[in-house]
C-alpha cells in the first residue's frame, strides 16, 4: 500500500470553502481503483489544510491524481499561496488494520 499526503497552504478567504469541500468528498474517493481511506486535516492558525489518502498500490494514486480535471486543478491552485507540496509513501505498517 501506499500513502499520498498533500500539503496546502490556504489564502484565508477560502479557508470554510475547502473545509466544506472536504467534507463532501469521501463519495468521490470511494469509487476510484484501489482507494483504501483517507483523512484531510487542516490548523486554521497557520491556514493549513492537506490530506492523507491510502491507495493499494502507487499506480492507482498516481491514475487517480491524473485524472482530476484540469479545471479543478485551476480553482485549487487559486485558493492556495505556495505550490502544494505532495509526496508519497510506501505503506510498512497500517494501524487501523491491525
Amino acid at each position: 500500500m501506499y500513502a499520498a499526503i498533500t500539503n496546502l497552504k490556504l489564502k484565508p478567504e477560502h479557508f470554510d470553502r475547502v473545509t466544506t469541500s472536504a467534507k463532501n468528498a469521501p463519495e468521490r474517493f470511494k469509487v476510484q481503483k484501489g482507494f483504501v481511506r483517507g483523512i484531510y486535516y487542516r490548523n486554521r492558525e497557520k491556514n493549513d489544510f492537506g490530506s492523507i489518502t491510502v491507495w493499494e498500490t502507487k499506480e492507482d494514486f498516481e491514475a487517480y491524481w491524473d485524472s482530476i480535471p484540469a479545471e479543478e486543478n485551476e480553482r485549487v491552485y487559486s485558493m492556495i499561496t505556495e505550490p502544494l507540496t505532495q509526496t508519497i509513501y510506501e505503506v510498512i505498517v497500517d494501524f487501523a488494520s491491525e
